[in-house]
């Protein structure tokens, strides 16, 4: 695995992500299909439950800020 896509797709979605990201009038980004989106909640409930294990939690709050900006089509 090397995107983020390939990971969701491990998590069920075979197409994760929409072709264009939708922007609202809030400003808010939605960059994935339905099942995208459950993959992604897949993929951040397994993070924080490692976190929880870990003891880690700030720094998995971090990689999941990174996984957001990198979904939402922000360069990082």
């Amino acid at each position: 695995m090397k995107t983020l896509e390939d990971i969701l797709n491990v998590l069920g979605s075979k197409k994760p992500f929409l072709k264009e990201i939708k922007i609202y009038d809030d400003g808010t980004r939605e960059p994935f299909t339905k099942s995208g989106g459950k993959a992604y909640s897949k993929l951040t409930d397994i993070l924080y439950a490692i976190g929880d294990l870990t003891e880690m939690s700030n720094e998995i709050a971090e990689i999941v800020e990174i996984l957001d900006d990198i979904a939402s089509g922000y360069d990082y």
